[in-house]
């Protein structure tokens, strides 16, 4: 009879319970700290209904950049090949596969605690050094006013890509950076949208 009694109490303290997280389910989430900012009118967030503002894309420089590229499977006194409408592709990492991405014309070099965009427009020369897991080590020649800021040194993700059109044919190409060895960057002397 004890038995019976302990049961039915044990089934009604978890039949409170779970009614208690039912309610308490139903109730409306408490403020995060992103809720209380489109508030105070300083988020992403529109005040009117909640939603996302769209966010405004950076144009990407229109100019027209070409490689001369020497890469790691190139035997001594090989050519290097050309590559026109040069972008950089930073692949994103999903657990489903695909080839999501997106296009750039910045590299951002991490280099201890900075990052450090460098623009295209900016950019001479890139000689890779060896992998380290997921991240590539480059040495850098830049556009830069003194001679001491000229060479920039840093790590970037090894996955990133070169994609453009292969010069000599004009076949659709990539190149993955970590294959390269050295990479000079120019502007493409027979595009118009660079004159």
């Amino acid at each position: 009879m004890r038995s019976k009694w302990l049961v039915l109490v044990l089934l009604l303290g978890i039949g409170c319970a779970a009614e208690e997280g039912a309610v308490a389910q139903e109730k409306e989430p408490a403020p995060t700290s992103r809720d209380t900012k489109a508030n105070q009118g300083g988020s992403e967030r529109d005040d009117a209904g909640g939603k996302k503002k769209p966010q405004k894309k950076k144009k990407m420089d229109p100019k027209v950049y070409q490689a001369t590229i020497t890469d790691r499977y190139v035997k001594e006194g090989g050519k290097p090949f050309q590559v026109t409408q040069v972008v950089l592709f930073v692949p994103e990492v999903s657990l489903f596969g695909g080839a999501a991405g997106k296009e750039s014309k910045t590299l951002v070099l991490k280099r201890g605690a900075a990052s450090i965009e460098v623009p295209f427009a900016k950019l001479r020369a890139i000689e890779v050094g060896e992998r380290k897991e997921d991240r590539i080590t480059l040495n850098l020649e830049v556009e830069a006013e003194k001679p001491e800021g000229r060479k920039l040194s840093g790590t970037v993700k090894a996955s990133l890509e070169l994609r453009g059109t292969y010069a000599s044919n004009g076949f659709k190409t990539t190149v993955r950076l970590r294959d390269v060895k050295r990479l000079t960057l120019a502007l493409d002397p027979k595009a118009k949208e660079n004159k």
